[in-house]
């Protein structure tokens, strides 16, 4: 079993080491991050631009159609009979009820 004595030029040798060290990560740091978050920012906001693109072109109704956003009013009924009435089975049950008043 061999045993190592700690000497000075050792110590003066691992605090050289571990200042450079930290000098390289600072180093790599004010270079690489501005130029990798430039890049993930670039990115990002190409990809929220193309979202906000295609919701805007593609406007769609309840039905699938795409509605475009002309300045145009247009209304259109379900029914032909405007304000009809008619409930289908899938719609449940219409009750008419009546408000009661508490005297």
């Amino acid at each position: 079993m061999m045993i190592y004595e700690a000497s000075f030029t050792g110590l003066v040798r691992t605090i050289i080491i571990i200042v450079l060290a930290i000098l390289v990560i600072r180093l790599i740091s004010r270079i690489v991050l501005p130029w990798l978050i430039k890049i993930l920012g670039k990115k990002m906001s190409e990809k929220a631009a193309d979202h906000m693109r295609n919701r805007y072109e593609q406007h769609r109704d309840a039905r699938g159609r795409v509605i475009k956003d002309d300045g145009n009013v247009r209304v259109e009924y379900l029914d032909k009979k405007k304000g009809s009435k008619n409930h289908d089975d899938d719609d449940g049950e219409y009750v008419d009820y009546e408000e009661v008043d508490d005297k």
